[in-house]
Order: C-alpha cells, then sequence, then structure tokens
C-alpha cells in the first residue's frame, strides 16, 4: 500500500516537474512569441489539477500526455496562429492574436487521448 502510494508520488511530481519546464518555456521564454501573460498560467494550472487527479486514480497515460499536451499545443498554437481586428475594452479597433484557442484545443485533445488510453487499459485488465 506504502509502495503504491510512493509511485504514485513518484509519477506526480515527475509529470508536474516536465510540466511546470513546459510552462516556463512556453510562459516565458517564448512569450514574445504570443504576448499571453495569464493564459498560459491558467493552462498550467489546470494541467496541475489534471496531474492530481490523475495521480489519485493511478491513470499514468494522462501524466504523460498532459506536459507532452501542453508543450505541443504550444507549438501547434505558434504554428498555426492567426489574428483578429475587433474592438477592444480601450474603445480602439486593435489585432489580437488567437492562438490560444489552437493551443488549448489541442491541450485538451492531448489530456482526453490519456484518458481514453487509460480507459481502455482499465477494460483491456477487467477481462
Amino acid at each position: 500500500m506504502v509502495d503504491n502510494f510512493i509511485n504514485r508520488a513518484i509519477w506526480f511530481f515527475m509529470a508536474a516537474a516536465a510540466h511546470g519546464v513546459g510552462y516556463f518555456l512556453c510562459g516565458f521564454v517564448f512569450l514574445h512569441l504570443h504576448g499571453m501573460g495569464q493564459w498560459p498560467f491558467a493552462l498550467f494550472v489546470f494541467g496541475l489539477a489534471v496531474l492530481f487527479i490523475a495521480a489519485v486514480l493511478n491513470w499514468r497515460k494522462v501524466m504523460i500526455f498532459t506536459p507532452l499536451g501542453y508543450v505541443i499545443g504550444f507549438a501547434v498554437g505558434m504554428a498555426f496562429t492567426w489574428e483578429v481586428y475587433r474592438l477592444a475594452p480601450d474603445g480602439e479597433w486593435h489585432f489580437f492574436d488567437q492562438s490560444w484557442v489552437a493551443w488549448t484545443i489541442v491541450y485538451l485533445i492531448f489530456i482526453g487521448a490519456g484518458l481514453v488510453f487509460d480507459f481502455v487499459k482499465r477494460k483491456r485488465r477487467a477481462y
């Protein structure tokens, strides 16, 4: 029982460390590419919550796919970025970068893929 808890904790901390490296790179090192201050942090906190739940439920694929999806989602968002010209809160018209949409969608797809893999793995063990 204790070994299982320690194993899950190790998985969680390793996944959280990888996720933290991804956040540091995407949120700070490459800030000049996207200019978003809050959205990378919001995705990071969401990912930590997902990692914690995955550690409690022993979903290892989710713990692998979450940090991977964060970084790949960022790359896809930067590759397929587009700008929208709209009215800003200051009353002026500005261009707004929409790369966060692709980043978020890819990130959620990766987390969903991890869930599917873990679900299939558990169903196979049941038979």
